[in-house]
């Protein structure tokens, strides 16, 4: 472990690490090159249970927040415990997505059949039954709902959440659902649900891309770095729907300008709800943002790669 962690710390300045209390001890007492490399660490107990910032006192040189799924826009009642050797306490603390109103109705698909609802039901096949507007208890494999459905003529059934369901709840990417299903349908076998385990990436991006921002701007006030870094970390901020920093930067549009012609604006069909899906738009509107929009690292390299006004539906998969 020892020469593990010294070898991560000779090719990278950050060090990510999560997984229980017991590990992250482990890590710490093996890494001898602490300072000034920037260590980030998502934590539970051992026994997946809530870890307290008290329990790790000891690690003096962390500052320790705790974080909810909710808070990142996540829905399932999660909570971990972040730390970080950078003080994210003097810039402002862990800003919290403008998304932490989401619930379990944001997810839920109305196509899916089940059973009438009862009246005086309060659990479905010994589980009791979660309300669309909470959210998923962390780490059931099974989560009990009454669920609007269209082959039900009083609009509501009682079933629990499917496969598909819960990946979207545990944050799941659209291309890794596709991939575990088709894994699990040429292997002939039963999906597994073992991934309500594991820290919904909402609850690990959020954070961590708020603090990469800021750590960017910082260094960019002390010393020469590269712009397009520091842009990087702004989106990767914007793309959970934060807050706006405690600094007057704004981070950079990710749709398309208002100045480009109207031929080019995507139209109202195209525009899709916030929860991320396989619906279909039109791609070309974006791509042709993207190559008019690009900012290469210098002006020499701005020509050989994506030169404004060039956009064609030919060679739109080909930069």
């Amino acid at each position: 472990m020892k020469q593990y962690m010294d070898n991560l710390t000779e090719v990278s300045p950050l060090i990510f690490i999560q997984g229980d209390d017991s590990y992250f001890g482990d890590c710490m007492a093996a890494c001898s090159k602490l300072s000034p490399y920037v260590v980030f660490a998502s934590l539970r107990r051992h026994d997946s249970t809530f870890l307290s910032p008290q329990a790790l006192s000891s690690f003096d040189s962390f500052s320790w927040r705790s974080i909810t799924h909710k808070s990142m826009g996540g829905v399932t009642s999660g909570s971990w415990l972040f730390g970080s050797t950078y003080n994210f306490h003097r810039t402002g603390g862990i800003a919290t997505s403008n998304l932490h109103r989401r619930c379990l109705r944001h997810v839920v698909k109305s196509t899916e059949r089940g059973s009438p609802v009862s009246a005086s039901a309060t659990s479905f096949h010994g589980l009791p039954i979660t309300p669309l507007l909470g959210r998923a208890p962390f780490g059931s494999a099974r989560v009990a709902v009454q669920a609007p459905s269209v082959f039900n003529k009083d609009g509501l059934v009682l079933r629990e959440l499917t496969t598909a369901e819960l990946m979207d709840v545990y944050d799941i990417e659209i291309p890794v659902q596709r991939a575990l299903s088709s894994f699990w349908s040429d292997a002939g076998c039963r999906p597994s649900r073992a991934f309500v385990t594991q820290t919904p990436l909402k609850a690990l991006v959020g954070p961590v891309s708020q603090l990469l921002h800021r750590m960017s701007r910082a260094v960019a006030s002390s010393a020469p770095v590269d712009i397009p870094t520091i842009k990087l970390q702004s989106e990767l901020s914007g793309s959970f729907g934060m807050d706006p920093d405690v600094t007057s930067a704004a981070s950079p549009s990710v749709g398309p300008s208002p100045s480009l012609p109207a031929s080019a604006v995507a139209s109202s069909s195209d525009v899709k709800a916030v929860k991320h899906d396989d619906a279909s738009v039109d791609v070309s509107q974006w791509d042709l943002w993207t190559v008019n929009k690009y900012e290469a690292p210098t002006e020499a390299d701005k020509p050989k790669i994506c030169i404004p006004g060039s956009y064609s539906e030919d060679t739109r998969r080909f930069f």
